[in-house]
């Protein structure tokens, strides 16, 4: 393998591994075990000759993933659309499941778009919304099929709702600078 060469793991719309060719130059379909004999016999010995790559919708955990292998190799170049890489689990996971948004009687959304940002999250918090669950949102109004009360920009006037809920969930969305 030659300097620089970078090792690219994709797993969004991938059933399959695929090695180039080094005779010409095209991704042929291959067998996992071949894959990983693969890149266990071409992998480079210095870590700052790889860069690890991941695309903006690409999901965090496999993102985490490839930056751990990456450095487990003494590597640390990685490079992503849009996320800077946190080791800190806890700064990316969704600890209230997706099923448990329905369990949930007050949600505030700050920050997000759940219909653009995550839509499998959306069609829950509609359903939960179908019974009975308190929307309350705060900052840019966006278009969802559920009523929700626009509290600006302030945590204030969602106190007392907050203070009164037996399981609240809060869902904060993408961050972009």
């Amino acid at each position: 393998m030659k300097s620089g060469s970078v090792i690219r793991l994709v797993s969004v719309w991938m059933d399959m591994p695929l090695i180039k060719s080094s005779e010409t130059g095209v991704l042929e379909p291959a067998t996992w075990p071949d894959t990983l004999q693969y890149i266990r016999e071409n992998i480079p010995q210095n870590g700052a000759e790889m860069m690890g790559l991941a695309g903006d919708l690409q999901d965090i955990e496999s993102m985490v993933a490839l930056k751990d292998f990456m450095n487990l190799l003494g590597c640390n170049n990685f490079l992503s659309n849009g996320w800077n890489y946190d080791r800190f689990r806890y700064t990316y996971l969704f600890n209230a499941t997706i099923p448990g948004i329905e369990y949930t009687d007050t949600l505030l959304l700050i920050g997000c778009n759940r219909r653009m940002e995550v839509p499998l999250i959306n069609t829950r918090v509609r359903k939960a919304y179908l019974n009975g669950l308190d929307v309350f949102m705060i900052g840019n109004d966006c278009t969802v099929n559920y009523e929700k009360e626009m509290l600006g920009n302030s945590l204030s006037d969602y106190c007392a709702v907050l203070s009164e809920a037996q399981n609240p969930l809060l869902i904060f969305g993408m961050i972009k600078n």
